[in-house]
């Protein structure tokens, strides 16, 4: 199967929140930051077609950019009706190949741990899990709290907060 690539475009939206309705049970969060992922100029929005006049988007993703070294891959998403069919790691191949193209060093590559086709193809493109959370939830009334927690928090410059997230434990692994 042959699938065509192009950067994706604010008039895309409508079509990436029709996709996005029907993953994880419409509880996605991308319509929620498409718009601004969008501007980002240190990424690259893409959309997945199955024809050459690119006007059907089957699916899209995203490679953010940190540091010229670094580069993040997220926000994959197939619609459901063409899921199972390659086109996962088809857009994969394409995520990684535009992180070669612009020289970064690392690729990372966020997904759900729940997600077993996303992690199927992180396991066949080589990627080691590195970091793992899990989301919970809880109403404010049913947290038991045993003592209060003082939040000792510091504002900081750009330039220190660069220089911090240095030794923070979620680079890259081994």
């Amino acid at each position: 199967m042959k699938i065509y690539f192009r950067e994706l475009t604010i008039d895309d939206i409508p079509d990436i929140k029709a996709i996005s309705k029907n993953i994880w049970d419409g509880e996605d969060y991308i319509p929620q930051v498409i718009e601004k992922w969008l501007q980002d100029k240190n990424c690259m929005n893409y959309g997945a077609f199955m024809d050459e006049n690119l006007d059907e988007i089957v699916g899209f993703g995203r490679v953010k950019l940190y540091n010229d070294k670094l580069a993040w891959l997220e926000g994959g998403r197939v619609n459901v009706k063409y899921q199972n069919q390659g086109i996962g790691r088809e857009m994969t191949n394409f995520a990684i190949n535009y992180a070669c193209k612009v020289k970064a060093n690392v690729a990372q590559f966020d997904t759900s741990s729940k997600n077993q086709g996303s992690n199927a193809l992180a396991k066949f493109f080589g990627f080691k899990k590195k970091k793992s959370m899990n989301v919970l939830n809880a109403e404010r009334k049913d947290i038991k709290q045993f003592k209060p927690i003082s939040l000792d928090v510091k504002k900081v410059m750009v330039k220190e907060a660069k220089e911090l997230y240095k030794h923070f434990n979620i680079g890259p692994g081994e």
